[in-house]
């Protein structure tokens, strides 16, 4: 940018989480969204397709009602986003806030 000072700044940082912490949290974030869907499904009353994963054919998308109840959004990429996508996301940043150490 024109009239903009040109400067870098580098910082760097380690920590250390415990592959045992890294694990509960992923466990955690799991049950997390098992719950959420599984509430969810049973309001509906019906089950999402069984889906074989494959690069040549898209994901189904959810019927209407389905996709009312999982609270679907899309982000600025459109993909979709989940409330259980968010619920996921904040139990994995809550269990491995780490206070860096910069150097």
């Amino acid at each position: 940018m024109e009239g903009q000072p040109d400067y870098t700044v580098e910082l760097q940082f380690s920590s250390s989480i415990p592959i045992q912490s890294v694990v509960a949290a992923a466990e955690a974030a799991g049950a997390a969204i098992l719950q959420i869907y599984k509430s969810e499904v049973s309001d509906v009353g019906v089950l999402a397709p069984k889906v074989e994963p494959s690069f040549n054919s898209p994901m189904p998308s959810p019927s209407p009602t389905q996709a009312s109840k999982w609270d679907v959004q899309l982000k600025s990429d459109n993909s979709p986003l989940t409330r259980a996508d968010s619920a996921a996301n904040q139990i994995i940043c809550d269990e491995l806030t780490v206070s860096p150490s910069f150097s």
